[in-house]
């Protein structure tokens, strides 16, 4: 299974945008697309990547990585919650400006 909904479940009660994670398993199964999911510092994380051309006139999003970070409600988080947000925001971060360095 290429996305698992319940991971992002909770994100279900707030604000939703066009994110890339919500990409449906038989769109990924299209091919082109690629989905991982992680957690770190307590926080879902999920990666995905749109490798093809037709993928992306199909999902309308350009070829590229998409990260998502769900947070909840920031204003409820404690403090030590939110230090290890600042460090998973800043982990993705880093991992794009490395890739993009790559190009």
């Amino acid at each position: 299974m290429f996305f698992d909904p319940d991971v992002f479940s909770e994100s279900k009660k707030y604000s939703r945008s066009d994110l890339a994670c919500e990409i449906t398993d038989s769109e990924a199964s299209l091919g082109g697309v690629e989905v991982n999911q992680s957690l770190r510092g307590g926080f879902e994380v999920s990666l995905t990547k749109i490798t093809s051309d037709s993928a992306s006139e199909k999902l309308g999003k350009p070829v590229g990585s998409y990260y998502t970070v769900v947070t909840g409600r920031v204003r409820e988080l404690s403090d030590e919650q939110r230090e290890a947000l600042t460090a998973v925001i800043a982990d993705v971060l880093g991992e794009c400006v490395r890739s993009a360095a790559k190009l």
